[in-house]
């Protein structure tokens, strides 16, 4: 337990939140869904 919490203590005082976390998943998934979308193009564009 008390190493439980000296991570969070760490991940909190980095100034990681859970909202940051979310935004960056969201914001890698949103990549990578384009970087797809962009894939099909070329492909349908050959």
């Amino acid at each position: 337990m008390k190493r439980r919490r000296c991570v969070h203590h760490r991940l909190m005082s980095r100034g990681l939140s859970v909202k940051q976390i979310v935004v960056v998943l969201y914001l890698v998934s949103l990549a990578g869904s384009t970087l797809s979308l962009l894939r099909v193009y070329s492909l349908v564009g050959e």
